[in-house]
């Protein structure tokens, strides 16, 4: 057996660990940052900003006001269309650690559905 054949197979081991170890990265447990808001790269437009909450009680509010899951979707679409033309619509989407995902996928549904899913900014607070 040659070294070269050796080296060949050792290269591989490696690179074959190293994959590994990047997927177990996911698991890893993280603390969470806050995520502050920043332009788009090559967004000329001011944005119109809209603010849609997620608090401990899985309750929903937007821009203050508590709404339902069912009248989301209209507020969502509102908002949409009454933004000016020369400003973009952005929801900063603010969640409690508590609330549950199942709503919070609930609400980028709507987001989807109301043609704003591209245009969210989410807000995580990290109180130790």
């Amino acid at each position: 057996m040659s070294t070269e054949m050796m080296v060949d197979v050792l290269f591989i081991l490696l690179i074959f660990f190293i994959l590994i170890s990047n997927i177990k990265k996911d698991s890893v447990k993280i603390k969470t940052a806050k995520v502050d808001k920043q332009k788009s790269a090559g967004s000329d437009k001011k944005t119109k900003e809209h603010v849609l909450t997620i608090d401990k009680k899985n309750i929903i509010y937007f821009n203050g006001k508590k709404i339902s899951m069912k009248k989301l979707l209209t507020s969502l679409k509102k908002a949409k269309k009454e933004t000016p033309k020369e400003f973009v619509p952005v929801i900063m989407l603010r969640t409690d650690a508590n609330s549950s995902s199942g709503k919070l996928l609930e609400v980028f549904l709507h987001l989807n559905q109301a043609g704003l899913s591209d245009n969210v900014q989410c807000e995580v607070d990290n109180n130790p």
